[in-house]
């Protein structure tokens, strides 16, 4: 998933010799070999965050700006201390204590006003999205519509879509409806086992300009 950038120019020079190997295995060489690491708990978060802390790590190098929770028709439901604490489908700790009366989650965020949605869960469900900076990993990328099997972040499932290119964006159409699809994350394309490329969620569908490259 995290590697989709790579050209061809960059994968005839990389070397991944424990590459066909479980991680199973891995500890088990590793603890043969009286490596420390054998018995290292799998990381689940950012690997140089102290203690896994993001909100903490992003509000010591960033100044929060506080801003409304709003629901989809515009209503004021609350106040945030700042959006960069906050994802998309997040439902905990929105600090709301409750008081709406049923279950919310994050819909959507809006940087330019600070502005956080909320809605319920179905909200999160979405068909289409757009990526931005589409980089295929084969010397000829798709130049029609294409089935393939996309994933909308690392620890998702793939899902069966259409993708269409266009220019330097893509749009991708699911057969089934995705989960809190978030702008910012990568979204990778694969056929089978083979990745064929990525790109970057964007909130917005392009303008023409930009689709042709103008």
């Amino acid at each position: 998933y995290v590697l989709f950038t790579l050209k061809q120019q960059e994968l005839a020079r990389l070397l991944l010799p424990i590459g066909e190997y479980p991680k199973s295995e891995i500890r088990e060489i590793a603890a043969e070999a009286g490596l420390p690491v054998a018995d290292k708990p799998d990381s689940q978060e950012i690997c140089f965050i102290p203690d896994g802390d993001y909100r903490k790590f992003v509000g010591e190098r960033t100044k929060p700006t506080p801003g409304d929770f709003i629901d989809s028709d515009g209503n004021v439901l609350g106040q945030h201390p700042g959006i960069q604490f906050f994802t998309v489908g997040q439902r905990r700790r929105l600090g709301l204590n409750g008081n709406t009366g049923k279950p919310l989650f994050v819909i959507r965020i809006i940087p330019e006003t600070h502005q956080i949605v909320l809605g319920s869960v179905r909200d999160l469900d979405e068909r289409q999205l757009w990526a931005s900076r589409v980089t295929f990993v084969g010397e000829k990328p798709p130049s029609e519509p294409v089935t393939v099997d996309a994933k909308i972040r690392y620890n998702a499932g793939v899902a069966t879509a259409t993708l269409t290119p266009r220019g330097d964006w893509a749009e991708i159409r699911f057969d089934e409806p995705q989960r809190a699809v978030t702008p910012g994350q990568a979204v990778v394309f694969y056929q089978g086992d083979v990745v064929l490329g990525g790109g970057i969620i964007e909130r917005e569908a392009p303008m023409l300009q930009e689709i042709a490259g103008g």
